[in-house]
């Protein structure tokens, strides 16, 4: 029994060692792929944040332009203004032209603004790192 004990123990005590030197190879790799994927996902994850902050940013500069405009009683009350005729000429009822005037005016308004604030902050691209949507807190 001991002569069999120490031949399996010098046959099989190099194999051992050698396997796990191998592994240890392996495992490196492993988690050096491990590492990869985890810097990809976390330049997925930042991009995904920074196209959110532009959207809000987008928004609501569309969102406070359109505030700017006059209240809804003022707008498109003479009769030949220009979103009055053309809504008229449509197949908007009557009743709903009143409310629908004032809603057209602001969402263009908002469009324009939004497209703006899209047009200027993708043409300088460190802007939004200028103008901080959350305030850091301390």
């Amino acid at each position: 029994m001991e002569k069999f004990t120490k031949l399996v123990t010098d046959k099989y005590q190099s194999q051992i060692t050698k396997d796990s030197e191998n592994l240890e190879r392996g495992m490196k790799l492993i988690e050096n792929t491990i590492n990869a994927v985890r810097s990809r996902v976390e330049v997925v994850k930042a991009e995904r944040d920074r196209n959110f902050q532009d959207a809000l940013a987008i928004l609501g500069v569309g969102w406070s332009v359109a505030s700017f405009l006059p209240s809804a009683d003022k707008l498109g009350n003479n009769p030949k203004d220009p979103v009055r005729v053309f809504l008229t000429n449509g197949s908007l009822p009557e009743p709903w032209i009143k409310p629908a005037v004032p809603l057209v005016y602001k969402l263009s308004i908002a469009l324009v603004a939004a497209a703006l604030a899209w047009l200027l902050i993708r043409s300088w691209p460190g802007l939004m790192k200028l103008i901080p949507l959350i305030p850091k807190k301390e």
